[in-house]
């Protein structure tokens, strides 16, 4: 099973299902609603696809924004394009946008 993130859109011109417009400029961070879904909890070995579905590049980076672990970076991802990262050490994990740090997400890993 894997689990699939989507990188909303930075401009209200796009309708989510539930009838919200949801954008990644600042302000999103405090609904925690850049990264969609804010938070996956997954198994160890799962994989976690992030979907870039907004007209701009994000990436998604492992840390936080004032401290980048190394641990995984899915460069730029350009509109449309999906990164995929198998998780196979339990634990939770902090992510953000280098391009956009208000942009922050987290998954957990049992």
């Amino acid at each position: 099973m894997q689990s699939t993130v989507r990188i909303l859109p930075h401009h209200r011109d796009r309708l989510l299902p539930n009838n919200r417009y949801i954008f990644s400029s600042p302000g999103c961070e405090n609904t925690n609603e850049c990264y969609l879904p804010y938070q996956v909890e997954i198994y160890s070995g799962e994989p976690v696809v992030w979907i870039n579905v907004d007209s701009a590049a994000h990436t998604v980076t492992s840390g936080s924004p004032a401290l980048h672990d190394g641990l995984f970076d899915s460069g730029m991802l350009m509109p449309d394009q999906k990164w995929e990262y198998v998780f196979t050490d339990s634990g939770e994990y902090d992510y953000h946008c280098m391009l956009h740090p208000w942009m922050t997400g987290k998954v957990i890993v049992n």
